[in-house]
């Protein structure tokens, strides 16, 4: 990751210990997974279709229920991506713009529980 993108960011974002997939519900296709994670933002992988300065309304499944929930739904805007090493797979930055309270509830309990 670029140094200007590093600077840019306001949070802590801490790595996550479970896989939690991202899914692009417009579409139902799977985009990757989450790398990092704050309580407004977060990092993923994957080989899905991936542009910079779009939105995206998104579903992150959890591999491990967070107080007894499975998912939550968010809106997101990709501010940048780059490929890989291997040119294979993206890693991509995203702003979190629209969340229900309760899933950004969660997502704060997330950010906690790894930071």
């Amino acid at each position: 990751m670029s140094d200007d993108v590093t600077e840019k960011r306001r949070k802590h974002r801490a790595d996550v210990d479970q896989h939690i997939d991202v899914v692009n519900t417009m579409t139902n296709q799977s985009l990757g997974k989450v790398v990092n994670i704050s309580e407004d933002g977060f990092m993923l992988i994957g080989s899905g279709e991936i542009k910079e300065n779009c939105l995206y309304q998104l579903r992150f499944s959890f591999t491990v229920a967070i107080d007894g929930v499975s998912h939550i739904d968010l809106g997101a805007e990709c501010l940048w991506w780059n490929e890989t090493g291997a040119g294979e797979q993206v890693w991509a930055g995203f702003h979190v713009i629209d969340i229900a309270q309760k899933d950004r509830d969660l997502m704060h309990e997330l950010s906690d529980d790894v930071s």
